[in-house]
């Protein structure tokens, strides 16, 4: 049960004071290491105010800059395409995101699900070909 409501509880993110330089710090300790860091739902890196904040973005290059292993999971939907360009061509990056598609499109299956991302999400033609 929220004890605020929806709106104010989702109306701002509140980080934690430096936290760049806290992941820094963090990135350099761990230079190179091959397990996994999961960036995921808890804390979901692509809420509304990433698009302002960027703290995610941020996150990503010291990630890659220190040669990290890093998936990212969201539910934020296409909020996470703003990245894209820093993931591609970093064969240490996942990228993983919760699909809704509207009902009306999967009766009969009228449209394949490459179809339906291409159509509501990420692909174009080329990513397909």
């Amino acid at each position: 049960m929220f004890k605020k409501s929806p709106e104010k509880y989702y109306s701002h993110a509140n980080p934690k004071e430096d936290i760049r330089a806290r992941l820094e710090k963090d990135c350099v300790k761990h230079q190179d290491d091959p397990r996994e860091i999961l960036v995921s739902f808890i804390g979901d890196p692509y809420q509304p105010e990433e698009m302002r904040l960027e703290l995610t973005r941020e996150s990503i290059k010291l990630l890659i800059r220190y040669n990290l292993t890093f998936t990212i999971l969201t539910k934020g939907g296409t909020r996470g395409r703003r990245d894209f360009d820093l993931l591609e061509g970093y064969g240490k990056s996942r990228f993983g995101t919760t699909l809704i598609l509207p009902q009306k499109e999967f009766n009969g299956l009228e449209l394949t699900i490459e179809e339906n991302l291409r159509r509501n999400f990420l692909l174009s033609r080329s990513d397909t070909a």
